[in-house]
């Protein structure tokens, strides 16, 4: 049976002690699956028993000396559930930035349409993200268009 996989990995870095213990609380939520705790977080409506599976896969990991936060996925994660925590975080306390994360699909065996990616981005009001697959969608001069766009910014 072929294994579908979903990895990724970025950093939020130079936390105030204020953000770092923000993110120390849903690291604590997370890992004990407190749907209630996480909630208050995120100003999210959760139930803990959705918790565990919209949890699974994530992996955050916080240091201390460098203000950082990691959110990375080793196998398979739901890259909404960073949309949500990370468009939280920046709506309380960063609501001028910008979150991006891009990340890789691929299957165990060589099947066509099973390998790609996409990309997140998250800011105060909310997130949106793009598969790979969704961008055979676009015609050429829209592509261009958006890599117009990518170069002059």
């Amino acid at each position: 049976m072929a294994q579908n996989t979903i990895q990724f990995s970025e950093c939020i870095e130079r936390l105030t002690a204020e953000e770092f213990a923000w993110w120390h609380a849903v690291d604590r939520a997370v890992e004990n699956e407190d749907g209630a705790d996480l909630s208050a977080l995120v100003d999210e409506s959760m139930a803990d028993d959705e918790i565990g599976d919209m949890l699974q896969g994530l992996t955050l990991l916080l240091y201390e000396t460098s203000g950082t936060v990691y959110l990375y996925a080793e196998e398979d994660a739901d890259v909404g559930v960073v949309g949500m925590l990370v468009c939280a975080f920046l709506r309380r306390f960063r609501p001028g930035d910008t979150f991006y994360l891009t990340w890789a699909s691929a299957c165990s065996k060589p099947r066509p349409g099973e390998f790609g990616g996409g990309m997140l981005i998250a800011d105060k009001d909310g997130w949106d993200s793009l598969e790979v697959g969704e961008l055979h969608q676009l015609t050429r001069s829209q592509l261009r268009d958006i890599t117009a766009l990518t170069r002059a910014g």
